[in-house]
């Protein structure tokens, strides 16, 4: 038999959903390497690599239209059984681990020997290893031989159809008794799971996920689609693995037959079964799951005819155990309604593998009526620990005919007969079959790990088994005789408090002592104690054990003490259930004491009251005082019109204000039980009453039936009214009996023609129209509501067009029935008509306020259907506001207005209008302010002045005051608990005017009064003890403006005597023979300076900007050194001064003159003077004479050299001037200094300054190491030892970085071919300066290059104060070479011959007194240079030079070793001891070698402390550098 005449139901037809292309590539997965999770479990491993799908399978094909079952299935003998297959499709395991090395399908076709045989990889099914693979042309022996025979296949098998277990519709089945079996359907009562009890602890958990694997799930169902499980971690709809799982926009699941990321039902059959599961609960709306709050996982592989493959049904398996695993989606269970084909061992893996990942497989154990312990029923007939095999039973516990059984191989039934839930399009069906008792327990398992998330698989599974209700038709029917029971699960895994003999919330009148306790199950006596229950936190004394499941604690004294809330407790884990030992869920439960009930007294309309006009409120007066917060507009529930609005009148009274229809009828009102409490929290009682409207304007006229409806057509039912009355309003009231609403159409036809629709096509399959009323003003619109329509709605149509209309004639409601098969019976059709009548208001009375009333409020009643407006006559501009639902008319005020206005208020209905007036009076009496008296204050008083007010109106009052001095200053005052404060330090001595107003809001009392304030004494600054001044500028200083000059006559100075009153021998210098025997190391920087050592060790210098001595702290250089003392020049003519006695006579340093009568002081410093000297001033009064002394310091004026811009020679000239007297400010006494350097070629230049390339001996003498490696190579390094290379490349050379090998560097620069003929022109770029010259005369630059040299010329300009260094650089281009007269020549050819390796000139000279240095180096400037470095290792060490250099270690390391500044000494040394030799020179009193070796052996003390970089040097390095960075020849850095 085909599987077509096996399972299909219906005509088999092309699912219309997405076209498939045959040869798409599925799978264009993000892969996700996991491997490393799950070591040593390569058998279960899972991965987005293995659901990679390469090709299209025949099931997707058929699905998609593409193919047939006829072409595409066939019968095979499958290990002695006749299997319905997929046409050469196969299911095939890989060895574990050679799986476990596959990093893309892509990759297994190359590992399959296919020979002859063609294949091709469709795609893998999740599991490691797992694959569908298609073969071509190949007879099914050919195909097992050729897998049996590939190593690497353990197991294979045909891939076959799977249909899901189809269910039968049940007509009759029209109620949720599987739930709850009430005996609605005939059946026997508590036949059921028991769910509403379990509900009471639970109706599960969102993040309980359950995985229905089926036809797919209506995810936009209204009961369904708040239950669907959402993909956290995909963005819907973008196409873009978001969470890279391998699936794209798997949102609510997946789709595995069509390989898409929407799986929704195209067939009925799993929505049905989610709906079982998880529909949405408290919704109004169709049916409620066993797990209402649980999630739902749509996965998709069954067709729209219900037919899959075991290869999908796979994949889908495997895709939630991966979501598990891999992502922690809390899968609990998979639902498997379906079922059919053989025992697969691809199948039975995906099983095993969930359940590793604690996931129940629920299975349906098959509709064939027959016993699956002889015939297996796959897969609920594999016996693996997580599958549940479920049977179906009906409303009397019966075992469904249907139902497959089996004593070992089904665990439990569940109701599956007769069973409604979802299904697609929003719609609901009654179905049978064992598909529909499977998701019953699935539901009850999402329950079960609500309540106990930590439980593992065998427990959920045991508590659902071992749960179950014992039914007799059930044994020897499976394994546990019994049928489903969700409560009896849970108490299986939760022992709990399910009773105690105070209901919640409930209240007690009296305090009680005796509570009695009920639990879930039999308790444990030894584990219960009377401590272990507390009310209100008190302990009981003692206990009673009633039965194996009750106990009762006693009290011997009350706990309860206090009225209002309670609370009982029973603490969790105290009590232990008997047998098991599973500890008690901790259990609290809230009560009430109320010795007296709220209860409600009395009401302001009696009930059963008949009232003649609308009541705008209704007043519940209560027993006793309410509490405030309990109460809402809400609480007041009527049977027409509503309540807008409540508020309290007193403590006892809730006045709740009503919008009621105008129309006749009885109202009910109800308020509920507990809705309100009192101030202790105890509700109080509700009230239910009634009263009826009996208004003279409402005519009612009705037609009552029975009448039949036509069951298609239309009918008119007349009313005759005779009345000639005139029409306001028409409400139409309306009852139907009728089997399907939405076939209706009503239209209301007045006696002259008029057609209003009241509705039409509503109410979908609802049941009739009941208590329905279509008015105008109703506030839902009846098609927004749903059968049976009772209450108020607005009609489609628009009855206002019936006003002013007469009743008089036939009105016909015509109902028109537009589908044939439903009836439907009119019951009962009035019009209930409010009545035109004369236009009236009730007469408004006057009105009285005060004014600080804001506003008022009046009720108007006027008549019927009448339109109210209000306004104010005259010019008033006090506001009116109409409330048409409070039917009250609002009034405010002007504010602080005083006086009389009518308002008029009018109304209009149609064409007639009326009005009625009142006036409301708004009254003051005027405040009145007592008179204040002038006051008088001392300077420094405060005054508070009480304040006389008469306020016989109580208003609020506002005061102002202002205040203004002697001065015509405003002043702070301040009013506050009617007393003025003052505080006369505030305002200028005299008169102060205040006013001070006060205000209640429409009058003004004004008082104005004087404060008469006393004078102060005067008080002057005291004078300073210190004055500042700037260097070259006089200051002035005024000695009447301080205390010491306060009234006095007569001024004198005393001019300093000494010069500067800072004596040098403050500075501590001493005597030092060898200083005195080398003119104080005079000029051993060519600064000029001398040097000079203090008591402490410190040294300093003196220099002359020659007119003062300038005494400097020494600092490591001179540019750091700071000025401490300007002297008389004396100091620096003789600096045994220092520490001898001072000149008798030196001279003064400033200019002073004073003003005797006024006392004006005039300091003017002497050129440019900077430093501190102090005054003697004497001050002459009536009082005799006063003496002070204080200091004035000179600052230095600021030193600033402004920038030099870019120039170039003159052309056909050598030399370029500049007169840099116009750059320089800060004073005269400035030292200038200038360098420069030549750069013929600057990217020669740029490269040498950034890589610091360096002279090396064996280098130059070995042609740069040329061809050391073969490849006519020349080598340079840098001061760190960082090898370069030069090649030859055609005509340009080329500078590698060398990196270990020839042609592995890095490629610096392409030069001209000269630096690969000579690489020194490259390593000597930055020294070079083309015999270019600069110096300073006058104040004048002078630069001089060589005639032939063009090129840039770098030069750099400092200047020094002694105490501040500033410098600039700038460039001068030579763009072409100079015209020569013979006499430059001669000189040039002589400079030349006569010039050393040195070659930069650096001078420095006094600004104001310049004298050109030496044309040309000579060897006594060699020397000098020399000599300096010696000054300075003297100058450290103070020892004999020879006997320092006798302590030199050995020389440094020249390979290898990192760049130091130890080193570069060294270097520089060397270079001058070779000058010195090339011109046989040598000093009589050092020799050349000595100072070499002495400055070898200092580098070498220091090496291991300049090793560094220089920001990290430390003080004495740091110094050092600093210091021979003044050198003429530039140290390169560190």
């Amino acid at each position: 038999m085909s599987i077509f005449r096996r399972y299909a139901l219906n005509t088999i037809r092309p699912r219309v959903k997405k076209p498939i292309t045959p040869d798409a590539s599925f799978g264009q997965i993000e892969r996700l390497e996991v491997r490393e999770l799950f070591a040593g479990d390569t058998a279960n491993f899972l991965s987005p690599i293995w659901f990679e799908q390469l090709s299209t399978s025949a099931h997707s094909q058929i699905d998609a239209g593409n193919a047939t079952f006829a072409e595409s299935t066939t019968q095979v003998v499958w290990e002695n059984t006749t299997l319905d297959v997929y046409n050469d499709e196969w299911i095939i395991q890989l060895d574990a681990s050679l799986a476990a090395s596959i990093t893309s399908l892509t990759d297994v076709a190359a590992l399959l020997d296919g020979g002859t045989l063609q294949f091709e990889i469709i795609g893998g099914l999740g599991l490691s290893g797992q694959l569908l693979i298609r073969t071509y042309d190949a007879e099914i022996n050919a195909v097992t031989d050729w897998l049996a025979g590939q190593s690497i296949v353990t197991t294979f098998e045909p891939n076959a159809l799977l249909p899901a277990h189809l269910a039968t519709s049940d007509p009759q089945g029209d109620s949720l008794w599987g739930l709850d079996n009430q005996g609605q359907t005939g059946g026997t009562v508590d036949a059921d799971i028991d769910a509403p009890e379990a509900w009471e602890i639970t109706t599960g958990n969102p993040n309980i996920v359950v995985a229905v694997i089926d036809t797919g799930v209506d995810y936009t169902h209204p009961d369904l689609i708040h239950s669907m499980w959402v993909n956290p971690g995909e963005i819907a709809g973008d196409g873009i693995d978001n969470d890279g799982n391998g699936f794209v926009d798997d949102v609510y699941g997946y789709d595995f037959l069509n390989n898409d990321g929407d799986p929704m039902d195209d067939n009925m059959h799993g929505t049905h079964v989610a709906g079982t599961i998880a529909a949405e609960g408290d919704n109004a709306t169709g049916v409620v799951g066993v797990a209402s709050s649980a999630s739902i996982m749509a996965l998709k592989f069954l067709s729209a005819s219900g037919s899959g493959s075991t290869a999908d049904a796979v994949r889908a398996l495997n895709y939630a155990t991966m979501m598990k695993k891999l992502y922690g989606v809390n899968v609990v269970a998979t639902n498997n309604s379906w079922g059919g084909g053989e025992y697969s061992s691809a199948l039975y893996n995906a099983i095993k593998a969930s359940g590793d990942e604690d996931i129940l497989f629920v299975a349906a154990a098959g509709n064939n009526g027959t016993n699956n312990d002889v015939n297996p029923q796959y897969p609920a007939s594999y016996g693996l620990d997580n599958v549940i095999s479920v049977a179906a039973t009906d409303h009397n516990d019966q075992l469904a005919g249907f139902s497959n059984y089996g004593a070992s191989s089904v665990d439990i039934a569940a109701p599956g007969v007769g069973i409604v839930s979802t299904i697609t399009r929003g719609r609901y069906l009654s179905l049978s079959g064992t598909s529909m008792a499977a998701p019953h327990v699935s539901g009850v398992i999402a329950l079960a790990y609500s309540i106990n998330p930590s439980a593992t698989m065998e427990q959920i599974k045991a508590a659902l088994l071992g749960g179950a209700d014992d039914i007799a038709g059930l044994h020897g029917k499976v394994s546990t005789g019994g049928r489903l029971n969700a409560l009896g699960t849970l108490h299986q895994l939760n022992f709990s408090v399910t009773d105690a003999s105070i209901e919640a919330g409930a209240v007690v009148e009296s305090p009680l002592t005796n509570f009695t306790i009920e639990f879930s199950g039999n308790f444990d006596p030894s584990t219960v104690a009377a401590s272990d229950f507390l009310v209100n936190g008190q302990a009981a004394d003692s206990l009673t054990v009633v039965n194996g499941n009750q106990v009762t604690f006693h009290y011997s004294q009350s706990p309860i003490v206090a009225q209002g809330a309670q609370r009982m407790e029973l603490l969790a884990g105290s009590v232990e259930r008997n047998g098991d030992g599973l500890a008690l869920t901790g259990f609290v439960r809230e009560f009430f004491y109320d010795a007296a009930r709220l209860t409600i007294t009395q009401t302001s309309i009696a009930n059963g009251a008949a009232l003649d006009d609308l009541p705008k409120y209704l007043d519940l007066i209560f027993s006793e005082a309410i509490d405030p917060a309990t109460l809402t507009a809400a609480d007041l529930q009527l049977s027409s019109g509503g309540v807008i609005a409540v508020e309290m009148i007193g403590d006892r009274t809730a006045r709740f204000w009503l919008q009621l229809p105008y129309d006749n009828g009885e109202i009910t009102y109800q308020l509920a039980d507990g809705a309100v409490a009192d101030l202790h929290g105890n509700v109080g009682a509700g009230i239910t009453g009634h009263f009826s409207i009996d208004l003279v304007d409402i005519a009612i006229y009705e037609t009552t039936g029975p009448i039949p409806l036509p069951t298609y057509g239309s009918i008119d039912i007349p009313l005759q009214i005779s009345d000639d009355l005139k029409v306001a309003d028409a409400d139409i009231w309306l009852d139907i009996d009728h089997t399907w609403d939405s076939d209706l159409t009503v239209v209301l036809i007045a006696p002259n023609g008029t057609q209003i629709k009241l509705f039409s096509a509503i109410g979908g399959s609802g049941d009739g129209f009941h208590g329905t009323i279509l008015d105008d003003d109703a506030e839902m619109l009846i098609g927004d509501a749903a059968a049976p329509f009772s209450g108020r709605f607005r009609p489609s149509g628009d009855l206002s067009l019936l006003e002013g209309m007469s009743t008089a004639g036939t009105w016909t409601l015509r109902v028109s029935d537009s589908f044939a098969s439903d009836v439907g019976t009119l019951q009962s059709f009035g019009i209930h008509f409010s009545v035109a009548s004369s236009l009236e208001i009730d007469p408004l009375d006057d009105i009285t306020i005060h004014h600080v009333q804001d506003s008022l409020e009046v009720d108007v009643n006027a008549s019927p259907g009448a339109t109210i407006s209000a306004k104010v006559l005259g010019d008033v501009p006090a506001n009116v506001h109409w409330n048409a639902e409070t039917g009250r008319l609002t009034i405010d005020p002007p504010r602080g207005y005083v006086g009389n206005f009518t308002v008029r208020v009018s109304a209009a209905r149609g064409g007639e209008t009326t009005w009625e007036e009142f006036v409301v009076s708004v009254t003051n009496d005027a405040v009145q302010l007592g008179v204040i008296a002038d006051q008088t204050l001392s300077h420094d008083g405060q005054l508070e002045l009480p304040l006389t007010v008469e306020n016989r109106d109580g208003d609020l009052l506002t005061y102002i005051a202002t205040a203004t001095d002697a001065a015509g200053r405003l002043v702070e005052v301040a009013i506050s608990d009617g007393v003025f404060r003052f505080d006369a330090t505030s305002a200028a001595a005299g008169n102060v005017q205040v006013t001070i107003s006060v205000s209640d809001g429409v009058s003004t009392a004004t008082q104005t009064f004087s404060i008469t304030i006393s004078a102060a004494p005067i008080a002057a600054d005291p004078l300073p003890s210190e004055f500042a001044g700037t260097s070259g500028k006089p200051l002035e200083i005024d000695l009447s403006q301080y205390d010491f000059g306060q009234g006095m006559t007569d001024f004198e100075v005393a001019a300093p005597g000494g010069g500067t009153t800072t004596g040098a021998s403050q500075y501590g210098v001493v005597q030092d023979d060898w200083l005195e025997q080398t003119n104080f190391a005079y000029n051993s920087q060519r600064q000029g300076e001398k040097y000079v050592k203090t008591e402490s060790g410190q040294w300093c210098f003196v220099t002359t900007d020659g007119q003062h001595a300038l005494l400097h702290e020494w600092k490591g250089s001179f540019v750091r050194s700071t000025v401490i003392a300007t002297l008389d020049i004396s100091y620096y003519n003789d600096p045994k001064l220092l520490y001898q006695n001072e000149p008798a006579t030196p001279q003064a340093d400033v200019d002073v003159a004073i003003d005797p009568a006024t006392g004006k002081l005039v300091v003017t410093p002497r050129d440019g003077f900077a430093g501190r000297i102090t005054l003697t001033v004497t001050a002459t009064g009536s009082n005799g004479a006063e003496t002070r002394t204080f200091d004035v310091v000179f600052a230095a004026q600021t030193l600033e050299l402004a920038p030099i811009a870019n120039d170039q020679f003159p052309s056909g000239e050598t030399r370029y001037t500049l007169d840099l007297r116009d750059y320089l400010t800060g004073g005269d006494s400035v030292v200038l200094s200038t360098a420069a350097t030549a750069v013929s070629d600057a990217e020669a230049y740029a490269i040498d300054k950034a890589a610091n390339f360096v002279s090396d001996p064996f280098l130059s003498r070995t042609n740069y190491a040329y061809n050391a490696y073969g490849h006519q190579e020349k080598f340079i390094r840098d001061a760190n030892y960082q090898w370069y290379y030069l090649t030859q490349e055609g005509d340009q050379a080329v500078l590698y970085k060398w990196q270990g090998d020839i042609g592995g560097g890095d490629r610096i620069a392409t030069l001209d071919s000269a630096y690969y003929e000579d690489p020194s022109l490259l390593v000597n770029a930055a020294e070079t300066s083309g015999d270019v010259t600069a110096r300073i005369e006058n104040g004048q630059l002078i630069v001089d290059r060589p005639a032939n040299f063009t090129g840039d010329v770098i030069v750099t300009v400092a200047a020094t104060n002694g105490s501040a260094s500033v410098s600039q650089v700038f460039r001068i281009a030579a763009t072409t070479p100079a015209i020569h007269h013979a006499s430059s020549m001669v000189d040039f050819v002589s400079a030349s011959t006569a010039a050393l390796s040195i070659r930069s000139a650096s001078t420095s000279v006094d600004a104001s007194n310049f004298a050109p240095p030496a044309a040309s180096p000579t060897l006594d400037s060699i020397q000098a240079q020399v000599a300096a470095i010696a000054a300075e290792v003297a100058l450290r060490f103070g020892d004999d030079i020879d006997s320092l250099a006798q302590s030199r270690t050995a020389p440094l390391p020249t390979t290898g070793a990192p760049r130091t500044l130890g080193g570069s000494i060294s270097q520089k040394s060397d270079q001058l001891a070779d000058v010195a030799a090339a011109q046989s020179a040598r000093d009589e009193r050092l020799s050349m070698p000595t100072i070499v070796n002495a400055m070898d052996a200092w580098g070498d003390q220091i090496a291991s402390d300049l090793a560094q970089r220089e920001d990290s040097f430390s003080v004495e390095a740091d110094d050092l550098y600093s210091s021979l960075d003044q050198v003429d020849f530039e140290l390169p850095e560190a």
